[in-house]
């Protein structure tokens, strides 16, 4: 798994290039037959979230804004461990380079 600070550093290289709104990283985790994703989105100008997205009820969904990249990449981070703390094993993720532009 990717450390905060790599995370960080990749999150800067994006934001400094490119701020669209949109997902920065989005990470799908697994665990038996079920399926989350935890997502870090930018949603504007100094602006980010962070959501935890359950695909057996999206209508759980649950979303964080921060103000500023950092700490969001630090809760996404978070997040990411304690899932992985709990059983549940990283499936597959985007890259910020790999991320679509939102429309």
């Amino acid at each position: 798994m990717p450390q905060p600070a790599n995370m960080i550093t990749q999150a800067r290289r994006h934001l400094r290039s490119d701020l669209r709104p949109g997902p920065l990283l989005s990470w799908v985790f697994k665990r038996r037959a079920r399926t989350l994703t935890c997502e870090l989105g930018v949603l504007g100008h100094r602006e980010y979230s962070v959501s935890v997205v359950p695909h057996w009820d999206v209508s759980s969904s649950i979303s964080e804004r921060f103000d500023a990249a950092a700490p969001a990449v630090l809760r996404h981070a978070e997040i990411a461990g304690w899932l992985q703390e709990e059983g549940w094993m990283l499936h597959d993720h985007v890259r910020p380079s790999e991320a679509p532009a939102a429309a």
